[in-house]
């Protein structure tokens, strides 16, 4: 199942989904998918913050 939505919660939707596409300005920034092993999110803590 997949959902497209414009969240700028990243920890919740780390929560619930196992992989976050982030776009900002129409450009793909980010594709991230959680680790096998510990389920922490890779890069998830820059998710939705201006670099």
């Amino acid at each position: 199942m997949a959902l497209i939505c414009s969240l700028h919660q990243p920890d919740l939707a780390a929560r619930y989904f196992d992989r976050i596409i982030e776009v900002r300005q129409g450009t793909l920034i980010e594709l991230s998918a959680k680790h096998p092993a510990g389920g922490s999110r890779e890069g998830v803590a820059s998710l939705g913050h201006a670099s």
